[in-house]
């Protein structure tokens, strides 16, 4: 008796598909690159001063540490949406398309709820800790800037070969400013455009980069 062997005939996957494929690999190219950088820098960044708001991403404990490198993922495929739709992405998509730290991660300490507040040229994603006893809420914060104001800051990164911790590039060249931030307990009842007045802290690689 012969046995057919099962074909499963594999096509491309569609365009969306395979770019949000590349853009994640890429991303996790530049945590690393950005990792080692920064990481064998640790040392002079220690003994440097902070804002009294900032914290340093080496002092944090490894779970909040596995977070913010999730939201720089999730920062990175919300900035492909953004250059290809024009729009932000409401974190309910982000997390349906399974990007961390939006969807549900197995690996990950504590839960959190993701929600996404638009004011003006801010942009905010929220994630509040569901025991906000036991674990701190983060924020990712992105701010588009003014075209109607000079910012020379913004040109000369326009000209520069690659972004900082504190920005990012638009295809069409434009530059965000972009911070995550951390916070113990309740949250308020209402969301600042300035966290560091709510009692939010700003996760920093290097004391160098003050938003």
């Amino acid at each position: 008796m012969n046995h057919q062997p099962n074909v499963v005939e594999v096509g491309p996957l569609p365009w969306r598909e395979e770019m949000l494929a590349v853009v994640r690999a890429l991303a996790a190219i530049y945590l690393l690159i950005f990792f080692f950088v920064w990481g064998r820098r640790a040392p002079e960044a220690e003994s440097a001063p902070l804002f009294p708001f900032q914290v340093l991403f080496a002092q944090l404990p490894a779970a909040e540490q596995y977070l913010f490198r999730q939201l720089g993922e999730g920062l990175t495929e919300a900035l492909y949406i953004r250059a290809e739709e024009g729009s932000w992405p409401p974190a309910a998509e982000l997390a349906a398309e399974g990007i961390p730290p939006f969807a549900p991660d197995p690996l990950r300490v504590g839960a959190y709820a993701w929600r996404e507040r638009i004011e003006g040229r801010t942009i905010q994603y929220l994630g509040e800790a569901e025991e906000a006893e036991r674990f701190p809420s983060f924020l990712l914060q992105i701010v588009e800037p003014d075209p109607a104001v000079p910012n020379l800051s913004h040109l000369r990164l326009q000209s520069a070969q690659s972004m900082d911790e504190a920005h990012r590039r638009l295809p069409d060249g434009t530059i965000l400013d972009v911070s995550i931030w951390i916070r113990a307990g309740p949250l308020p009842p209402t969301l600042s455009l300035s966290p560091m007045t709510q009692g939010w802290r700003q996760i920093v690689i290097s004391p160098q980069f003050r938003n």
